[in-house]
């Protein structure tokens, strides 16, 4: 049998695990583990790695629900659906700094049940995906400024030595100069004004033959 989802299970009430392993096992997920404390529950989602972990908040021991979700979700990124049969504002109040991925009030709705951990589910896969394009435009754009930093160091290259370039030429007594493709003067040096009078203006983009007397 292909299961859906693997789920670790946490509460101290073995009526209720009991009951919401019955409904998840005829659902098609694979319950990997039930747990009944915070430190249980901590340890088993380092060994087992389940897809989601549904625990209760009140929780015996030192660490709660809460305390355990805590250390789940940012330590191993797995996301926790928060059973509890109290919704008031003080349980509200402790969860929000978590942003759990959901919450599911006692006693249990088979339905509601379900619905809430595929909701949760698909939150942590859209998170990972915002997560993993994050990524991928950091790189891009770390790759970018790189290229950038690199042409900057390059262009900055190229004109320190076409500097060093134009006053060898310049230093030559006789007339240097090139043409383009069209036989057309692209430069001269300082030969080209001790010769014949011609500044750069004056000569650049005629054609060779102005040199010629």
């Amino acid at each position: 049998m292909e299961f859906k989802h693997r789920i670790l299970l946490v509460d101290d009430e073995v009526i209720i695990t009991t009951q919401i392993e019955e409904v998840l096992r005829a659902e098609g997920y694979r319950v990997v583990g039930i747990e009944t404390s915070g430190q249980d529950a901590i340890t088993a989602a380092q060994t087992l790695d389940p897809d989601i972990v549904v625990m209760d908040i009140m929780m015996p021991g030192k660490i709660d629900g809460i305390a355990a979700a805590r250390k789940i979700m940012d330590e191993m990124g797995i996301p926790v659906l928060f059973l509890t049969a109290y919704a008031d504002e003080k349980m509200l109040t402790r969860t929000k700094p978590l942003d759990p991925f959901g919450y599911v009030l006692k006693p249990v709705q088979e339905k509601q049940l379900i619905v809430a951990i595929e909701l949760a589910l698909y939150k942590k896969t859209m998170e990972d995906r915002l997560l993993e394009t994050y990524q991928q435009l950091t790189e891009a754009n770390q790759k970018l400024t790189q290229e950038i930093e690199n042409h900057k160091k390059a262009r900055q290259a190229l004109q320190i030595n076409h500097a060093k370039y134009r006053a060898l030429v310049d230093n030559i007594p006789d007339i240097v100069y090139s043409l383009n493709r069209k036989g057309q003067i692209r430069t001269t040096n300082a030969g080209i004004w001790e010769h014949y009078g011609y500044r750069d203006i004056d000569i650049v983009g005629r054609d060779f033959t102005a040199l010629i007397h």
